[in-house]
């Protein structure tokens, strides 16, 4: 790969040839699967291994090539087009924006840019469920409330509809929930919807009431895997309804998860190796927010020193992992995120996110990580390692100090504390993901549990590096600073420098010193400042 290249091709990066010379409806195409991604850079006259080969001869007009793209387009993809040269060879930049809207060619040819299984790139044509994804990813259309008009009312269980009832009771639900007959029910949480004057079920009826015969053959997306890699048994993929879906995960969780015991004090601390809440937060989050137009199940594994889990689809449009706790709630099913709150069973404020860096921090232990996430999964990985005691001891402490917990943003702020230096309340507002404001707030707060970590002393200055200055020497340059001060009623910086023959500091603490012993005075301020004898 040459160096004048930005890097190898990638879902935002595309090599061309025009050795042939593209028409527009090629070069079309090749924005279109960009503007379909996420929007990204051509480079014409490029080969796809990289290989600088320069613009057709019969291409002699670039600026039309932002045209061409424009009236090949539907909707028109505007894009900017910038002549280089590389290699002595001239090439096109064409810079293709992202498109919130779905974009073809002018023979209504549709594609996107998708990495292969051999780790290139290529633009392909959508198939039929990658519209209704990119529909839900985006939040222009809600795969859960579309009527599945091919079954029938007798798809949804009237026992499915009762333990809704009793899991709206047990989890807080809505209470106008247990006095609803089948059909107020299908109505109020949409299980059902009108389709050419029958009701027929949801999406979100299916996954919530129906039968696993009518899952499996209307709803093939909703099933979960629940792995333990030290178990014989082959992996077995659930296709239930949602209520009964989580009981067996409860006891999946309670199957494996152990605890352990911290004496602080004169208490007795239970340290789960992953809370309950969190736990919960996680699975209610993988099922809530899965694209269900990508075929794939979520996986729950757990494993030795970890619990990882993974829902098909990618993060939504503008969530950004280094902010989750500043990011608005969003969902891309929003009648069944919708349903499941009412019900109880999801959290109605949108604080999940909070749940879970409280149930992990309270305990010691390390923040969620998706850093394996892509484009096609959401993957979080839950540590279970012993906690970190340090930073559990401190949070106790704090709490005793206090006489309340830290809250959320003050035991993250901590735990960065901890292996970096915060030396403002900007860097703070960083690190626990707040405003400036409420990061000094969370400076005092730690300050008053008194956890905050003392500063580093700073390390002693070797004998060796140490300067000098003879007091006979000394002697001297006070009577010859002292002499020209007198005679010239004032003295800097630069004078002292040139009569006495020294460096910058050395003339700065000379100064400094005959201030101190009162016979200089200080006039001004940075530049400007010069000093008059006091006499």
């Amino acid at each position: 790969m040459h160096s004048d290249l930005p890097g190898p091709e990638s879902l935002t990066l595309m090599y061309l040839s025009d050795q042939t010379g593209l028409d527009a409806e090629a070069l079309a195409l090749a924005a279109v699967g960009l503007a379909n991604t996420d929007g990204g850079l051509i480079y014409l006259g490029i080969e796809p291994d990289g290989v600088i080969t320069g613009l057709n001869p019969n291409r002699t007009d670039a600026k039309r090539i932002a045209a061409d793209i424009a009236d090949h387009t539907h909707p028109a993809v505007g894009v900017q087009v910038t002549p280089l040269v590389l290699q002595h060879k001239q090439v096109i930049e064409i810079e293709v924006p992202h498109s919130s809207r779905l974009v073809a060619t002018g023979q209504g040819t549709i594609h996107h840019r998708r990495r292969t299984l051999q780790g290139t790139f290529v633009n392909t044509p959508l198939l039929p469920y990658d519209f209704a994804s990119r529909g839900a990813s985006t939040g222009l259309a809600d795969v859960t409330a579309q009527p599945i008009v091919e079954a029938s009312l007798d798809d949804l269980l009237d026992i499915e509809r009762a333990r809704i009832r009793q899991v709206a009771a047990r989890c807080g639900g809505e209470r106008l929930l247990q006095n609803l007959s089948n059909e107020e029910l299908d109505r109020t949480l949409h299980l059902t919807a009108n389709y050419e004057g029958r009701r027929v079920p949801t999406l979100t009826g299916l996954v919530l009431a129906g039968s696993e015969e009518a899952i499996v053959r209307h709803a093939p997306t909703h099933e979960v895997a629940l792995i333990d890699p030290h178990s014989e048994a082959e992996t077995a993929f659930i296709r239930t309804p949602i209520l009964r879906l989580y009981d067996q995960i409860e006891q999946f969780y309670h199957a494996h998860a152990t605890k352990s015991e911290l004496h602080h004090g004169r208490h007795l601390v239970q340290l789960p190796s992953l809370a309950p809440e969190v736990f919960r937060e996680c699975t209610i989050n993988a099922i809530v927010h899965r694209d269900y137009a990508r075929p794939g199940a979520i996986y729950i594994r757990w494993m030795v020193n970890s619990v990882t889990i993974s829902s098909p689809g990618p993060f939504l449009s503008g969530v950004s992992v280094h902010k989750l706790l500043d990011t608005a709630p969003q969902t891309r099913n929003p009648l069944l995120a919708g349903a499941l709150k009412r019900i109880g069973l999801a959290t109605r404020t949108g604080r999940g996110m909070l749940r879970i860096y409280q149930g992990l921090l309270q305990y010691g232990r390390p923040l969620p990580s998706f850093a394996r996430s892509t484009r096609h999964s959401v993957v979080v990985d839950l540590n279970t390692d012993p906690p970190d005691m340090e930073l559990l001891k401190q949070i106790l402490r704090a709490k005793e100090t206090l006489g309340e917990s830290l809250s959320t943003r003050a035991m993250l702020l901590l735990s960065h504390m901890r292996t970096q230096p915060v030396s403002s309340a900007e860097t703070a507002a960083r690190l626990a993901q707040c405003s400036t404001s409420q990061a000094r707030l969370l400076l005092s707060q730690l300050e008053q549990a008194r956890v905050l970590p003392k500063p580093k002393a700073a390390p002693p200055v070797p004998p060796s590096r140490r300067s000098t200055y003879p007091a006979a020497d000394r002697a001297r340059h006070v009577a010859t600073v002292m002499d020209f001060a007198r005679s010239q009623r004032r003295i800097t910086r630069g004078d002292v420098i040139r009569i006495c023959s020294l460096n910058g500091s050395k003339a700065t603490r000379l100064l400094q010193f005959l201030v101190n012993q009162g016979q200089l005075q200080s006039v001004g301020l940075t530049k400007s400042t010069h000093y008059v004898p006091v006499d």
